[in-house]
């Protein structure tokens, strides 16, 4: 008894649909090309190159479809469907066929292409007889060549250092060559050294191990290739007389010019076979993100992308924004600014510095049932609708009511040990900027961290965003008050995309309906204000264009005011780019992003100032924070479990021990430094801060 061939409406009806229409376009375009011939190609070559492009566009398509059949799973349907297995083999077998077909169609209008005069310049390779222990040998070194590449396929070079952190870590050194046993989408691979010793380590810390011998073999086999397709243009044959090939016995003009097409159609051919087959290998070998994958499948709402701000966020950190910056003379820095007569770092007063408090979100729709939210979060910085102005920061949400999911509640608590606002819940940030351009404003990012239940893969997801211009339309600072700010769908480059087409309502003129409708949009509510005049000395000595909470801006400013003395009124010439000893000023750039650790360093400092006698005298406040940087983020910078900032529960409990112990007993730093664990300081990088072309902070 066969089974009904009704699409269902689960992922894999959803998957047949996709193929059904790619065969439709597929089909249409080769009943285009089969009415071009060899005769009329010269005249239609525009024609061709827009078939080729499209052509190369449907591969790509049908692999991608491919490898989201593959990754099905009955658990994925709403319903029970009958026969699920054999209609996904029947799907994977279809689009298996498809690429045939996609590649016969690519062959015919590269032939038509490279054709000239209704002349085909045939493309073949001499058949020289061998010996059978020849044979044999070429067999032999065939294997041979297929061997090595499944050995070296999954063998890597380790590019930096990385100790065991935690039970289950592999230790790793630079150039060590390692297998690749298992590859997880969260970036830790299981990988086994030439000792036999098996663990996790980090995928960006290693690279493919290419071998020269490999490398030069396959140069060898051009050259060879390139030999025998030298020689072919001097035993082609005659053909038809739509298909007319060149001879050996024609005169020398028709035979250079045979020789030039039959190069260019070479050169054309291999250039789009190395789009095709770097296509192919690229589909095959990559991981599938695993939101693509659920896109694909239309499993999410239609207005979800892949998290933009999510992707700049270790090119946009707040260390880089505090990084000092030479210009491009190398005579003074342009993001510090030495104020002669009072022989410290000058202060300055923006023309727009507000403080944002972000309130909630409502309506948010839910990524769906095939996905467990784990966290969700806010990524905020200035944007004027091309680019990103400022750093990135990120604020986590409350998990919302299980009775209203759609609603995230933003609001800062004091953590218990501590006694202070946790950092990464504080709702309440400090906007600075200098730029005066109509079209700034502050971009917010909503996005939830998810695994996927069927197969518990780790993934991004942006759930909208929305945008607070800072200027009116008449260049006028944007009035303070609350503001509730429609949600938008796609990327944040995108404009007019509804973030869930379902919840779009037609437009009617009874008020009653707009009313009742009304209440189901997404929603963003955000509150402007201006700071307190209490943090006045301290915001005027912070960067030009920052996005920080409020909280940190003290031990922000110390830390210019610091940098500012040592590189700046401590050296006898401005240009003076000579690395300087300091490890708090290394440690702090390397710390500044660690939400946790500030929070350890603002309950030591908010314990240490009552002791301060003076709070004007700049030089016993810097004192005071040099002392406490180097009691918490110094021993911190060198422990392999803050190498990273982390928002797992159980790695972030682990951290909050250590900053504890270090916030309440003074001898803990010391503890941490003589650990057996870790190796003599390296003067280069561990307490030096550069000031030009620094280390990779973390």
């Amino acid at each position: 008894m066969a089974f009904s061939t009704k699409r269902t409406a689960g992922p894999l009806g959803k998957l047949q649909k996709s193929s059904d229409k790619l065969k439709t376009k597929v089909d249409h375009l080769s009943s285009l090309v089969s009415k071009i011939s060899l005769k009329n190609a010269e005249e239609n070559k525009g024609t061709l190159k827009k078939y080729l492009e499209k052509l190369i566009n449907y591969k790509v398509d049908a692999s991608n479809l491919l490898l989201v059949s593959t990754s099905l799973t009955k658990n994925d349907e709403p319903e029970l469907v009958n026969d699920f297995e054999g209609r996904k083999n029947d799907e994977v077998k279809r689009l298996q066929d498809m690429q045939e077909q996609i590649d016969k169609l690519l062959e015919n209008v590269t032939d038509l292409q490279t054709s000239k005069n209704g002349v085909k310049i045939v493309d073949k390779k001499p058949k020289v007889s061998a010996r059978p222990n020849q044979e044999s040998d070429d067999d032999t070194e065939e294997f041979d060549d297929e061997s090595d590449e499944e050995e070296t396929a999954d063998l890597y070079i380790v590019l930096s250092n990385y100790k065991a952190a935690e039970a289950g870590d592999l230790a790793i050194q630079v150039d060590e060559i390692i297998d690749v046993l298992e590859k997880n989408e969260d970036g830790w691979w299981k990988a086994q050294n030439s000792k036999g010793d098996v663990g996790a380590v980090p995928s960006n810390f290693i690279r493919v191990y290419q071998d020269n011998k490999s490398t030069a073999d396959d140069d060898g086999d051009d050259n060879h290739t390139a030999d025998a397709d030298d020689d072919v243009a001097s035993t082609a044959t005659h053909e038809s007389s739509d298909d007319v090939t060149i001879t050996q016995e024609e005169s020398d003009d028709a035979e250079h010019e045979a020789i030039v097409v039959h190069e260019k159609k070479k050169n054309m051919s291999s250039e789009m076979k190395e789009i095709i087959e770097k296509t192919s290998e690229t589909d095959r070998r990559k991981s599938m993100n695993v939101t693509d994958v659920l896109a694909a499948m239309e499993a999410l709402p239609s207005g979800f992308r892949n998290s933009e701000l999510q992707k700049l966020e270790g090119k946009y950190k707040l260390s880089n924004v505090l990084q000092a910056k030479l210009k491009d003379c190398h005579l003074y820095y342009k993001n510090l600014r030495w104020d002669q007569e009072l022989n410290q770092l000058k202060e300055e007063t923006n023309r727009l510095l507000r403080t944002i408090q972000v309130m909630e979100c409502r309506n948010i729709p839910t990524p769906g049932l095939h996905c467990e939210v784990i966290d969700r979060h806010i990524r905020i910085c200035l944007f004027d609708g091309k680019r990103i102005l400022s750093n990135i920061w990120k604020v986590r949400c409350r998990s919302p009511n299980v009775s209203k999911p759609k609603f995230w509640k933003v609001f800062s608590s004091k953590e218990s040990l501590l006694g202070v606002n946790e950092s990464c819940y504080d709702n309440l940030l400090l906007i600075r900027t200098t730029n005066i351009e109509r079209e700034i404003g502050i971009i917010f990012e909503l996005s939830v961290t998810y695994t996927r239940k069927a197969t518990k893969e780790k993934g991004e997801l942006s759930c909208g965003w929305a945008f607070l211009p800072l200027h009116t339309a008449d260049g006028k600072i944007t009035e303070n008050k609350t503001y509730k700010l429609p949600v938008g769908g796609g990327t944040i480059y995108e404009h007019g995309t509804p973030l869930d087409i379902t919840l779009l309502k037609t437009k009617t003129s009874s008020k009653l309906t707009s009313f009742l409708s009304a209440p189901t949009e997404p929603i963003f509510i955000v509150k402007l204000e201006i700071p307190a005049k209490k943090y006045k000395k301290v915001l005027d000595f912070l960067p030009d264009i920052v996005v920080l909470p409020l909280c940190d801006a003290t031990l922000v400013t110390w830390f210019r005011r610091y940098l500012a003395d040592v590189i700046m009124r401590d050296r006898d010439f401005s240009d003076d780019v000579t690395p300087v000893h300091s490890p708090q000023l290394k440690s702090f750039l390397q710390m500044c992003d660690h939400c946790d650790v500030m929070d350890g360093m603002r309950a030591l400092w908010s314990e240490k100032i009552l002791e301060v006698s003076d709070k004007n005298d700049k030089d016993e406040m810097t004192s005071l924070w040099k002392e406490i940087v180097m009691r918490i983020s110094f021993p911190l910078s060198t422990r392999p479990i803050f190498l990273h900032p982390t928002d797992d529960e159980n790695i972030s409990k682990k951290r909050w021990i250590e900053i504890v112990e270090l916030v309440k007993n003074p001898n803990n730093p010391l503890k941490h430094l003589l650990e057996q664990q870790y190796q003599p300081f390296n003067a280069a990088d561990d307490v030096t801060y550069h000031i030009i072309t620094p280390p990779v902070t973390s």
